[in-house]
């Protein structure tokens, strides 16, 4: 077992989803940076459920600052064209705290609105 605790930005708002059973899940990715070097960004996909993937999607947009803790899970796959991957997820975290909510994330993009940056769809957060 991988414990993990990575702190990172959503890189597109969440959605909620209904599984078949009728609960609430919420799939999102995050970009974090290695401590010491900002150059090289790790996406990695975080699935909660329940009342968290709601408060995920109310409370959380693209670019929020969040903090996951909880298994790493590492799955190998093959794509289509027969190449090999590599997927990182932190499956049900057993927490997720919210460092910013949804009125910082607009806040701060407001104020980058000046520059261009804000507006960027290539930035990963």
């Amino acid at each position: 077992m991988l414990k993990t605790y990575v702190i990172g930005r959503l890189v597109k708002k969440p959605e909620l989803q209904t599984a078949k059973s009728g609960k609430s899940i919420c799939e999102f990715d995050i970009a974090a940076t290695n401590r010491g070097n900002d150059d090289q960004v790790n996406y990695l996909a975080v699935v909660v459920s329940g009342v968290m993937a709601e408060n995920v999607v109310k409370y959380l947009d693209k670019g929020s600052k969040v903090a996951v803790s909880g298994d790493l899970l590492i799955e190998k796959y093959e794509r289509q064209d027969k190449s090999k991957g590599t997927s990182v997820k932190i499956q049900f975290p057993d927490n997720v705290e919210f460092l910013d909510g949804k009125k910082s994330a607009v806040n701060k993009s407001e104020d980058f609105a000046d520059d261009g940056a804000a507006d960027d769809e290539s930035l990963p957060f």
